[in-house]
Order: C-alpha cells, then structure tokens, then sequence
C-alpha cells in the first residue's frame, strides 16, 4: 500500500483540473474535476478495477489500454 493514504485512490489530470478518485467505486475523493471527464475516469477506474488495486498494493505500475 501507497503510505500516507487511508483509501486506494488514483489522481487524474485534465487542463486545470486534478482530482483524486477512489478505486472502490470511481467516485472523486478530493479536488475537482469537469462531470464528462469525472464520467471517464469513473469508467475506466470500474473497468480496471483489480488491475488498479494490485499496482495500489504492491507500488507497482503497468499501462493500461485507453476505453472508448
């Protein structure tokens, strides 16, 4: 796990906009982000699901495919 966080999360950036999603359910954690955007997010976080709680818990990172 990622010290410092209480809840698996994953940051998202979009011009001038960032925020923090929560893996669980996709939802913004902190920060803000434009709906449309926030939809996208929200999208691939539920479809990648497992693939973000695994690289959460052991630090690691692996690319993931872009969603339409």
């Amino acid at each position: 796990m990622i010290s410092g966080y209480i809840s698996p999360n994953n940051n998202a950036y979009y011009g001038d906009y960032d925020a923090s999603f929560y893996i669980s359910n996709g939802e913004i954690m902190n920060g803000k982000f434009p709906s449309s955007g926030a939809e996208l997010v929200k999208k691939f976080i539920l479809r990648y699901k497992n693939d973000l709680l695994e690289m959460w818990e052991n630090e690691t990172y692996k690319k993931l495919p872009f969603i339409d």
